[in-house]
């Protein structure tokens, strides 16, 4: 006989042989869906088919949620089922407690006759079919409050954009533009260096994808309004900065598709989960629009735009508390989401963010007002983008749970700058205190009525007459010189 037709007889006798042992341990519960959703203090009704055409007796099944916290079941959580109704349609109630994802499972504990006889037989015993596990999904009970707040946020991130273009003065960019350094350097370290570092911290630190993908949608926005607040705060160059935050703004049209494009597809690569890159690509375009209108304000409504050069300060700093507290208090979830690894991967994102703009400017040996305003822009990534992209752009509950990372993000981001300011506020104060208890060594003029400390050379004194400062003792001396001859002609 042919060896390949004894070969092809084997073959068919272990794929019949498969067959038949698939067959008999079939899965005899099965459930009428994908996967369920739930709202938050809904109960939903789950449907489940029974095939017990195998089956003799009375049979008992358990269900059970493998976080309780996120989804509880309502009422019997065990069904009865004579073997005799073969197959047989059945439900549970499940009711969602907490946003977030778990999975319901079913078993077979025993049958009941068989129980009586003291020979049941448990699921341990891996006798029980078992059913696959159902994804639960929970999602956010739409409150008023939940949507006024996106409303809000994204009503408050068109303003601002709008009185960023109004404040913007065309002439200040091309000046900072004419020595192009700094602005390549906080460009490449905000549109390279940061994407990149919020994924590899997102992959160490976040094994929940939707949170990584908040963090690195976070990283890929652009320069925050209130860079140019800190900056100002730390006597950085403050045209350096607006500029920076400009060029940022419009390339964000461009620069963030991109990375969600290639490394943000990764994130979700292999889940059913799909990213609606029209609707970014929508968003980002309107931002622009908004500050383009902004630039029309400024030049046909000049007091129109007077008035919102006035407010972008307090609009900026305003947003961000509002992202922060009423953010907080309309999706309260997000104090429980607000883990250790939340909160430790967001600050590495932002920190790491100004330590690498201080590297880079002083790399290229940029002036300490640009080194601050580099590592400020580069750092202060713009909350409200990263909010409103991940809200219209993942579905619920990913757009919410997403969330959670930037509004982590807005409460890690002063620490460092205010803990600088406080030292540097001490420092000063440190020095002054010090440079008051110093021994004087006072100096008499020749009319006795002058003295002079040891320390002037390095004083600025007011002219009363010119208003201008001293700079030395001769220019001082000159004029108490010059004064004492007046006074003595008067007397004479």
């Amino acid at each position: 006989m042919c060896p390949f037709v004894v070969l092809t007889l084997l073959s068919s006798l272990l794929i019949f042989l498969l067959e038949l042992v698939a067959a008999v341990t079939a899965l005899s519960v099965n459930w009428n869906a994908l996967n369920v959703t739930v709202k938050e203090e809904e109960i939903k009704s789950v449907p489940v088919l029974f095939d017990l055409r195998n089956e003799t007796g009375v049979l008992q099944y358990h269900f059970t949620v493998d976080q309780p916290e996120i989804a509880e079941l309502v009422g019997n959580d065990s069904i009865s089922i004579e073997a005799s109704k073969g197959m047989y349609n059945s439900s549970v109630n499940l009711k969602g407690k907490f946003v977030g994802f778990t999975y319901l499972n079913v078993r077979k504990i025993g049958r009941i006759n068989e129980r009586n006889s003291s020979s049941s037989r448990s699921l341990n015993e891996g006798n029980a079919d078992v059913a696959k596990p159902l994804p639960v999904i929970v999602t956010l009970k739409q409150s008023r409050l939940s949507q006024i707040f996106t409303a809000s946020v994204i009503g408050l991130v068109s303003l601002n954009y709008i009185n960023m273009g109004c404040a913007l003065e065309m002439s200040v960019v091309k000046s900072v533009l004419r020595k192009p350094i700094a602005p390549t350097v906080g460009f490449f370290t905000q549109y390279l260096i940061m994407p990149l570092t919020s994924y590899v911290v997102g992959y160490l630190l976040l094994p929940e994808l939707y949170f990584r993908y908040g963090l690195f949608t976070f990283g890929c926005s652009p320069g925050g309004g209130a860079s140019n607040m800190w900056t100002v705060l730390f006597s950085g160059n403050l045209n350096l900065s607006i500029t920076m935050t400009f060029i940022s703004t419009l390339c964000a049209v461009f620069v963030m598709p991109i990375w969600l494009f290639t490394l943000g597809r990764s994130i979700y690569e292999g889940t059913s989960t799909n990213i609606p890159f029209r609707n970014i690509l929508t968003t980002l375009m309107s931002m622009t629009i908004c500050l383009g209108i902004g630039l029309l304000f400024q030049k046909y409504l000049p007091r129109v735009a007077k008035v919102c050069r006035k407010i972008l300060a307090p609009i900026s700093v305003a947003m961000i508390i509002f992202i922060i507290i009423f953010g907080t208090y309309a999706n309260l979830f997000m104090f429980k989401y607000m883990t250790w690894n939340i909160l430790l991967s967001t600050a590495l994102n932002v920190w790491i963010g100004f330590l690498v703009g201080v590297i880079f400017a002083a790399i290229f040996r940029l002036p300490l007002p640009d080194l601050i305003a580099v590592s400020i822009e580069t750092g202060i990534q713009n909350t409200g983008v990263a909010i409103v992209l991940l809200r219209l752009s993942l579905q619920e509950p990913n757009s919410d749970l997403a969330t959670v990372v930037p509004v982590a993000a807005s409460l890690m981001t002063p620490i460092p700058l205010v803990a600088v300011l406080v030292f540097r506020k001490l420092q000063s104060c440190c020095a002054k205190s010090s440079k008051e208890h110093e021994p004087i060594d006072e100096t008499k003029h020749e009319s006795g009525d002058k003295i002079l400390s040891n320390n002037t050379s390095t004083s600025t004194l007011m002219d009363p007459n010119k208003g201008s400062l001293y700079s030395s003792n001769s220019d001082l001396l000159y004029d108490l010189e010059s004064s004492q001859k007046y006074i003595n002609s008067v007397k004479t």
